[in-house]
């Protein structure tokens, strides 16, 4: 890897477009590349904006060469810079890049073994704001078609293949009118967007217009490959089957065992403050009689977003009396799916009531004495995290819509492990009761994801699968492989964080999201970590590889932000956590799920993991639960990325090729 370069800037910084520069050995199908006489490679026209030495924002377009070829299958995943003729390379650039490939391998499901996708340009370029660019000319090369050469667009690429917002549209905009572009493809939601030059707001629709040029919001990969390479990368399909029986059923059972301990919990509390509790707090709802249960009906389609003036107020908070009532409700109306995430919502917040409760009567208890008891928890509760880990990684997989699933299910415990990891780093400096307060909740947090997240997939195994996997030591060789690309990515991920020095940031969300990601880094590694059973392994290291890779593809896009924000680069991109984005993105990845879950069904394979999931973070995501919180939302849309990625693998391993 290619050291980073400090660049003067006195000289023109591009600080834009391009994800790309080293030549990233990752996968190309088989049947293609072996019976060509040549390689294939595309051209793609990278947008880019920044300031010159005299601080006037400049733009322009720089060409990108993508090529895929045929490689030695025994070829390790690597990076090579031999090739590298831009000056100032560095851990963005690899990052970007990295991601891209990787999308552009997934989404076209073709095996990482055994080709290379290589990138090359001449020019001084920094910044990943092409990702999406970068990844459709990706899978025109994999699939041999051309990329129309009056189309260019901007925007990165998020963990399920949505387009990710970018800044300083109107200055590509224009480079790509001077450039003779007729049409620019733009992340959905940046309609609007704010001009480097003037700082005022732009219609970039009306801007386009009046360049000559035709501005187009985009959610997805798919949507842009369509219109920049004039064929459909998804076919249209009938609506899949119902999620199975057994799982919503399983929801049904959880929702109302998770609405009895939160009421449980409730009642006590009340019991201990008296009059002196709130009335909000006070109203007891009566949990749901265990007289014969509705039918259950069949689940919804996947979630329509409501409008944006739907979404409570983010300064409301909802009791857990209400949240109760949501769950019911669900249940009332046969929606399981609905019910056990507002029910899980009840019960986690009442067990944090709990925590500042037990703490409020400890109150005089010497500081470093509670200390002590929270860290004693937090070991003890890394044993029994680990031990069901390890329980739930040897289940006998027999079909392949297990695998993948089992993989998504462990990445809750191993979520639950990297906030343990951050518990006990921040148990070393306590110094306030609050804030030995807030840790131990975050430790609460990760004990009831693991116990009851985890657990609950791990129950929906058994009901996952139509059919058997015929090739077990086959299909975990393919798997293994995917998931050494996905910790590729989550690497240089990690390694671009790191190298803007924001592990100190003063943002909380960006500190926390660097403490995860590094600490998932420390987890039983997996090679230590030693199971039971032909899959067991790779599935558990599937488990963490999902996880590095959404929390680290995240992480990089607000580090862009938050380090461009601040410094004398302009910003490149938009925080995924600014609510409206979060909505955005909710939308595409609902979109993008519908079109996986249908491809799942026309392949007679099983997709009731990724219905089910897609639904909860659609339901979180779009505020379907009283009061939801910006947070919340966010976990949703988190939730989806993990659904989409799943069903990607599902496809992959399951050998489906994308064809026109």
């Amino acid at each position: 890897m290619a050291s980073r370069k400090t660049i003067s800037h006195k000289r023109l910084i591009r600080l834009a477009a391009v994800a790309v520069v080293a030549a990233l050995l990752l996968g190309v199908v088989t049947f293609e590349l072996s019976t060509r006489k040549s390689n294939h490679r595309v051209t793609v026209q990278a947008l880019w904006y920044g300031t010159s030495s005299e601080g006037k924002v400049v733009s322009g377009v720089t060409p990108v060469e993508i090529t895929a070829v045929a490689d030695d299958p025994d070829s390790p995943l690597a990076v090579d810079l031999r090739g590298l003729q831009a000056e100032g390379a560095g851990p963005m650039w690899t990052a970007a890049t990295s991601v891209a490939a990787v999308q552009a391998v997934l989404e076209s499901g073709v095996d990482p073994r055994i080709g290379q996708l290589q990138y090359s340009l001449n020019e001084e370029i920094d910044g990943p704001s092409a990702g999406a660019l970068m990844t459709v000319g990706s899978l025109a090369a994999i699939a041999g078609v051309a990329i129309s050469a009056s189309i260019t667009m901007t925007g990165t690429v998020l963990p399920d293949g949505s387009v990710g917002a970018v800044a300083g549209i109107p200055a590509k905009i224009r480079a790509a009118a001077e450039a003779g572009f007729t049409q620019v493809l733009i992340p959905i939601g940046s309609e609007v967007s704010v001009d480097p030059s003037t700082k005022l707001a732009v219609d970039t629709i009306d801007q386009g217009k009046s360049l000559g040029v035709t501005v187009t919001p985009v959610r997805s990969i798919p949507e842009a490959y369509s219109i920049l390479t004039g064929k459909a990368l998804e076919k249209s399909r009938a609506a899949p089957r119902p999620i199975d029986s057994g799982i919503l059923q399983l929801l049904r059972t959880r929702s109302e065992g998770l609405i009895d301990s939160a009421q449980a919990v409730q009642n006590s509390l009340q019991q201990e403050l008296g009059s002196g509790s709130s009335g909000s707090e006070s109203d007891t709802t009566t949990p749901a009689t265990a007289a014969e249960p509705p039918a259950l009906a069949e689940p919804r389609a996947l979630a329509e977003p409501p409008a944006l003036a739907e979404s409570p107020s983010v300064a409301e908070s909802p009791s857990v009396a209400e949240l109760i009532e949501a769950a019911e409700t669900a249940l009332a109306q046969k929606d399981p799916v609905l019910a056990f995430a507002a029910a899980a919502e009840a019960s986690l917040a009442a067990r944090r009531q709990t925590v500042s409760a037990t703490f409020a009567a400890q109150r005089d208890t010497p500081l470093v004495e509670l200390t002590a008891q929270v860290a004693l928890e937090a070991e003890e509760s890394r044993a029994l995290i680990n031990a069901e880990v390890r329980k739930t990684a040897e289940f006998p997989v027999t079909k392949i819509a297990q695998l993948p699933a089992l993989g998504a299910t462990l990445a809750w415990g191993d979520f639950a492990l990297s906030s343990i990891n951050i518990v006990q780093d921040r148990l070393q400096a306590v110094d306030t009761l609050a804030e030995l307060v807030e840790i131990a909740q975050f430790l609460e947090v990760a004990q009831f994801e693991a116990e009851t997240y985890m657990t609950a997939d791990a129950e929906a195994l058994q009901y996952l699968g139509v059919r058997p996997m015929s090739d077990t030591k086959a299909t975990v060789g393919l798997l293994n492989a995917y998931v050494d690309l996905l910790n590729y990515a989550a690497t240089s991920n990690r390694t671009y964080a790191e190298s803007l020095g924001l592990d100190n940031s003063s943002s909380p969300y960006l500190t926390d999201l660097i403490s995860e990601s590094a600490s998932q880094a420390t987890i039983d590694a997996p090679e230590t970590f030693k199971l039971r059973g032909p899959t067991a392994q790779v599935s558990r290291r599937l488990g963490v590889a999902m996880l590095s890779f959404v929390e680290t593809t995240q992480l990089v896009n607000n580090l862009t932000a938050q380090a461009s924000a601040t410094g004398d680069d302009p910003p490149n991109l938009l925080p995924i956590k600014d609510p409206e984005q979060v909505q955005s993105e909710a939308e595409a990845a609902n979109q993008i799920a519908k079109g996986q879950v249908r491809k799942i069904h026309a392949a007679d394979l099983d997709p009731s993991a990724i219905q089910w999931h897609s639904q909860w973070g659609a339901d979180l995501a779009f505020g379907r639960l009283p009061q939801t919180s910006d947070e919340q939302k966010l976990h949703g849309v988190v939730f989806q990325w993990f659904a989409v990625l799943q069903s990607r693998l599902l496809v992959a391993l399951d050998g489906l090729e994308v064809k026109d």
